[in-house]
């Protein structure tokens, strides 16, 4: 419900009459024949869980102007001690809540008026500014988190709302935390797709995904891997104002067609903290139809990766591993993934891949892997010798037995379903022996997430693998989170994260137990943004607690 506010002026007595208002540093000019400042408070009632960044006032300005102060009380919340944090962010003329531009935030105690100050233009028109909240973890549910808009510092004069607080308010309880991480348009990039995301020793999460700079379209074309890293558990992210690029060829080269390296996956390393990025680099038109046999940037695609040794401060230039990975030099295209690798048990790295014959054709799915942290890599044996059915795009887990579990999409003879497999290693992991192919789950033919959750040989109380993909056979849409408690065997429990359009995804277990998910939704199509969602095992099994 909207609640407007009709302001009251409160003008400063040594101003003239008619008003010429000059802020130089913001290019900020008012005159009397500007429409006079305005405030608007709004409020939305919703369940949030006890986690993430959730805005609780949204302050609707008309500008032009500058904000330069609100103020604003907690009033009508629970408990304060349920409040981890307090922020206030801009959107500009967007209504629409995210965690880019910070005004500024409450660092004091949350008792009483609460005043926060900065230095925000304002455009004509109406403005959005959001006094946002974070759930102190083990907040409990049913309680109240509420505020009332006191004031705002616009203009030189303070504007204050005559009346209280809209009636909504947020309640803790079983719900996942949401937040757009990118969006088409933002930093002047197209389209943003194909996520990655881990977590690494020290907790911080990185995600990592194509910034394809000029249109949607896959390689080749200008499209470069950006990379995002948050050290809260996903509330806020850095690098959200500009996103930092970790491989990028140079666009302008003659007869490269755009350059681009894409489709990333990302890997950490537990035992040194190494976190890597495989990528397909195309010179010219050498993606995944065009490359043909042979190694030379010239014949095919190229297997590349980047590595950080700083928890993903700063990136390697690109190191290219294709003579490693391309097995076959006969194969055609052969890269990564998309979305992450494993470390298993005995150390070993290991990026899922695929390779197809000259031209795109005949997908194989199989893997690579490192014994000695990344100095040098092997290949496996394919998961589908025989085509069809083919498949690509996979995801791989260690089980407790030691075997290696694969989820693979099947672009042709999946019947509409996800195709698995398990993986016996032989005298070493270079000579093993792949199981039958099993048809299950639906999938649309489009990239899925596989994470081992938990294990007994780690101490927990169950065997749990969780997985992730539009929950449909037939279009992309619907994602949803299903859990296996019998080591992939069967899928008994399953939850869908979003109605919407939505493609690929990638999921991740958080430092704190709980599962974050970045995946590719939107209103009207399913590339349009890519959002992350966290949330607790309980909202996923419907257990209260």
């Amino acid at each position: 419900m909207v609640s407007p506010f009709p302001c009251q002026t409160v003008l400063n007595p040594f101003l003239p009459l008619v008003l010429l208002l000059v802020f130089p540093a913001h290019g900020v000019v008012i005159s009397a024949s500007s429409p006079p400042a305005s405030c608007t408070a709004v409020q939305t009632s919703r369940v949030v869980p006890a986690l993430g960044v959730h805005p609780l006032i949204d302050v609707q300005l008309t500008g032009p102007g500058l904000l330069t102060n609100l103020t604003f009380t907690l009033e009508g919340t629970t408990d304060l001690e349920d409040i981890a944090s307090l922020q206030v962010y801009f959107t500009g003329s967007v209504a629409e809540f995210r965690t880019v531009t910070l005004f500024g935030a409450v660092t004091r105690s949350y008792s009483g008026a609460l005043s926060v100050s900065g230095s925000q233009e304002l455009s004509a028109g109406v403005n959005h500014v959001w006094i946002a909240v974070e759930p102190r973890p083990g907040a409990k549910w049913g309680h109240i988190l509420d505020g009332t808009l006191l004031s705002a510092g616009l203009n030189l004069e303070i504007r204050t709302p005559d009346a209280g607080a809209p009636p909504e308010y947020l309640t803790i309880g079983k719900a996942l935390f949401s937040s757009i991480l990118r969006k088409s348009g933002d930093d002047g990039v197209h389209t943003y797709r194909i996520p990655g995301l881990v977590t690494t020793p020290r907790g911080t999460l990185i995600a990592v995904f194509d910034l394809r700079w000029d249109s949607a379209n896959d390689l080749p074309a200008n499209i470069d891997v950006g990379c995002m890293r948050s050290t809260n558990l996903g509330s806020t992210w850095q690098w959200a104002t500009e996103t930092k690029t970790i491989l990028d060829y140079d666009k302008n080269v003659s007869g490269s067609s755009g350059n681009g390296v894409g489709d990333p996956a990302v890997l950490v390393d537990r035992q040194t903290g190494t976190i890597w990025v495989a990528a397909l680099w195309s010179y010219g038109n050498h993606g995944y139809g065009g490359s043909g046999a042979g190694l030379s940037t010239n014949q095919t695609g190229q297997y590349v990766l980047t590595r950080s040794q700083d928890d993903g401060r700063s990136w390697s230039p690109p190191i290219n591993i294709t003579a490693q990975a391309k097995a076959n030099t006969n194969w055609g295209v052969c890269f990564q993934g998309p979305g992450h690798g494993i470390q298993l048990r005995d150390g070993t790295l290991l990026f899922p891949s695929q390779h197809t014959d000259p031209g795109g054709v005949n997908a194989r799915a199989f893997f690579i892997f490192s014994t000695n942290h990344g100095a040098t890599w092997l290949a496996s044996p394919d998961v589908n010798p025989q085509i069809p059915p083919q498949l690509n795009e996979n995801q791989m887990v260690e089980l407790n037995s030691g075997q290696i579990m694969v989820s693979s999409r099947a672009p042709s003879g999946g019947n509409g379903k996800r195709v698995w497999s398990t993986y016996t290693r032989g005298s070493t992991l270079s000579d093993g022996i792949w199981s039958p192919l099993v048809h299950a789950v639906p999938d649309p033919v489009c990239q899925a997430s596989f994470i081992r959750y938990s294990s007994i040989l780690d101490g927990a109380a169950r065997n749990r693998l969780l997985f992730a993909n539009p929950g449909s056979s037939s279009s992309r849409a619907d994602m949803t989170v299903r859990m296996s408690e019998d080591e992939g065997q069967t899928w008994t429990i399953s939850r869908r994260i979003d109605t919407r359009p939505a493609a690929y995804s990638d999921l991740t277990l958080l430092a704190d137990g709980t599962v974050g998910l970045l995946y590719e939704t939107g209103d009207s199509g399913p590339y349009e943004t890519l959002t992350f969602v966290r949330f607790h095992l309980d909202w996923l099994t419907q257990t209260r607690r």
